[in-house]
């Protein structure tokens, strides 16, 4: 890549070389981000044509490619005049030095650079103002430049101070020293180079406890606890004992045929219209009699295939994922409506239930359940098999 500088250098030399070979006399010059032209010219008091010396003439343009072709023609004119010996003085001392634009003394108080730093962050064209999940990031991230104070100023003793009121290798020491860092190197504060010394160790200090891995057990056991949820208990027992996707548990009716629980639903598949129904086997049948899964209660309710709508069905969802994200922080665990899907699915595989007829409860090929559930399959799942087999 070219470098800007060099290029109107190369430029001004260009322009100096026709100069040069029409013989005007003049010269154009960069100095202190300025056009200047030089040129023999006499004394500003008492000129005397046969007494010339170089002389400096500010032409008040501002040295940028744009200006290049004004101050070719200036300095045609200056040599015109020269040539000529009508030159005055007084015409060009007329022409304003150009000033380079005084910087402004930069504030580092947090009540002026947070407005600043806002519009920089939007100005991002992979950010959108509209977009909730772009806002949410955003948010998160001003929650923790809040904290320093609207009338304290951004220097690493601040943000040392603010970091250790929180404990030791915390998540919020880590955002404190990683969103306080961002705003430094936005703010081009003095001493970045000490700032990034702290806060790259201070990020690298955190380490997130490992979340328990759950098993189907654990997943019943919460299960049950909010099961008596009237919006949605149901849908998150549903989606537990069939696997079924989060879209699909709306228009999921379960029935009891010949002593076993079943259930049919509409497939809703990304790579595919929601066109078919299907029918699952509710697994484990004793766990499903025991959340009440014949008992339903839920948001939405889908009963035809022209019922589905796609925006309707995400607006449920994501309030649906909210409600089971507080309920799992209220309990420390974690875990996604998806995993339960993935934890069906290992139980087909335990209970050594075909590919072929796993697929198909779960509205999937078998290429497909095989290549995604079996490969999930591991010690814990073959020493429960070998257990209920008697091996």
């Amino acid at each position: 890549m070219i470098n800007p500088v060099e290029l109107l250098k190369a430029k001004v030399e260009k322009a100096n070389y026709l100069l040069k070979k029409k013989k005007i006399g003049a010269t154009i010059y960069i100095r202190k981000d300025a056009f200047f032209l030089r040129a023999y010219l006499p004394a500003k008091v008492n000129p005397d044509w046969k007494k010339t010396t170089q002389q400096w003439i500010p032409i008040g343009l501002k040295a940028e490619n744009r200006n290049i072709s004004k101050a070719k023609e200036l300095a045609e004119q200056l040599g015109a005049e020269r040539a000529s010996q009508l030159f005055t003085w007084d015409p060009w001392l007329l022409k304003e030095e150009y000033q380079p634009p005084t910087k402004k003394k930069k504030s580092f108080l947090m009540k002026d650079l947070l407005p600043e730093f806002d519009k920089d962050y939007w100005r991002n064209p992979k950010k959108d103002r509209e977009n909730k999940s772009h806002q949410a990031g955003y948010q998160h991230i001003k929650n923790y430049l809040q904290k320093l104070g609207s009338n304290r100023i951004l220097n690493l003793k601040n943000v040392r101070d603010l970091a250790e009121t929180y404990p030791q290798k915390s998540k919020s020491r880590m955002e404190i020293a990683k969103q306080y860092l961002r705003l430094a190197k936005f703010a081009e504060i003095d001493n970045l180079k000490e700032f990034t010394k702290w806060a790259i160790p201070t990020q690298q200090d955190y380490k997130p406890k490992k979340r328990k891995k759950l098993d189907d057990k654990d997943y019943f056991e919460f299960i049950k606890t909010i099961r008596d949820d009237s919006q949605w208990g149901w849908a998150i027992a549903a989606m537990f004992v069939y696997g079924c996707r989060t879209s699909e548990v709306w228009s999921l009716q379960p029935y009891e045929k010949k002593g076993r629980i079943l259930g049919k639903m509409i497939t809703i598949d990304k790579a595919t219209e929601p066109d078919q129904w299907r029918t699952a086997f509710a697994l484990e049948q004793d766990w499903a009699r025991e959340l009440n899964i014949l008992d339903v209660q839920k948001e939405l309710v889908i009963e035809e295939l022209e019922d589905y709508d796609a925006a309707i069905c995400k607006s449920v969802n994501d309030r649906f994922r909210k409600w089971l994200s507080r309920q799992c922080k209220s309990q420390e665990i974690k875990f996604k409506p998806y995993d339960l899907r993935h934890a069906y699915g290992r139980r087909t595989a335990r209970k050594n239930i075909s590919t072929v007829n796993a697929g198909k409860w779960m509205g999937h090929s078998p290429e497909m359940h095989g290549s995604t559930y079996q490969e999930e399959y591991g010690e814990s799942d073959i020493l429960e098999v070998a257990e209920n087999l008697g091996l």
